[in-house]
């Protein structure tokens, strides 16, 4: 199995993203295209989707990326 990996992209100090992806290059490579500058950070690593999804969902919501940053749903999905 793949590994999960939970980010974060940073901008000026303050997070502004969080994602889960199994295809971190891929991903990198995307947000470099259609984010303004920023830094990709990998936080952690699971093996479980469920609990990615839910490490997800908290990170959105401590650090208020839906409202305040780029995120476009709650995550989890």
């Amino acid at each position: 199995m793949k590994p999960i990996y939970l980010y974060h992209l940073t901008q000026n100090g303050q997070i502004r993203y969080v994602g889960v992806t199994t295809y971190i290059t891929q991903r990198k490579s995307e947000h470099k295209k259609n984010r303004p500058p920023h830094t990709f950070e990998i936080i952690d690593t699971f093996t479980d989707k469920e609990e990615a999804g839910i490490a997800e969902q908290y990170h959105i919501v401590g650090y208020n990326t839906f409202k305040s940053g780029w995120n476009k749903s709650i995550g989890g999905e």
